[in-house]
C-alpha cells in the first residue's frame, strides 16, 4: 500500500495478487462477506453465518486484525487514517489526490497483540 500511495506503483490493480475469478481457475472457491460460526473438527466441516456447511481437508485460520487506536484528541479529524487493507489505501490515495499535502506523519508500527486463553494450549 505505501508504494501505491507514494506513486511508486501507479496502477491500483497491481496491488491485487489474485482476484476471486483467478482463484476459481485453479479450483479455489472464494467466499466473501460470510463469517465462520462453527468449526466441527470431528466432521471436518465449517458452518458459515448464512447456514452453509463446507467440508475441509485442512483448516487454516486467518483471523485478520484491526488497527488499535489510542484515545488521542483529533483522531476523528479529516486527514487522519488507518492503513490496514486495500480499501484504506485507496481512501488515503483519493484524499491525497483531492488535497494539497505538504507534510504527513505516520504514527504506529506493526505490532500484533494476541491474548492467549488460560491455559494456553496449541495441540500437537
Amino acid at each position: 500500500m505505501p508504494y501505491y500511495i507514494g506513486d511508486v506503483i501507479k496502477d491500483k490493480n497491481r496491488l491485487v495478487a489474485r482476484t476471486p475469478e483467478e482463484f476459481k481457475k485453479t479450483g479455489v472457491d472464494v467466499i466473501l462477506g460470510n463469517g465462520v460460526e462453527v468449526i466441527d473438527a470431528e466432521k471436518s466441516q465449517v458452518k458459515l453465518s448464512d447456514g452453509t456447511s463446507l467440508p475441509y481437508d485442512i483448516l487454516v485460520l486467518g483471523t485478520g486484525a484491526d488497527a488499535i487506536l489510542p484515545e488521542i484528541a483529533g483522531q476523528d479529524l479529516p486527514g487522519v487514517f488507518t492503513l490496514r487493507n486495500l480499501t484504506d489505501g485507496l481512501r488515503i490515495k483519493s484524499y491525497l489526490n483531492e488535497k494539497v499535502i505538504r507534510k504527513a506523519a505516520i504514527v504506529g508500527a506493526g505490532l500484533l497483540l494476541w491474548k492467549c486463553p488460560k491455559p494456553c494450549e496449541f495441540g500437537d
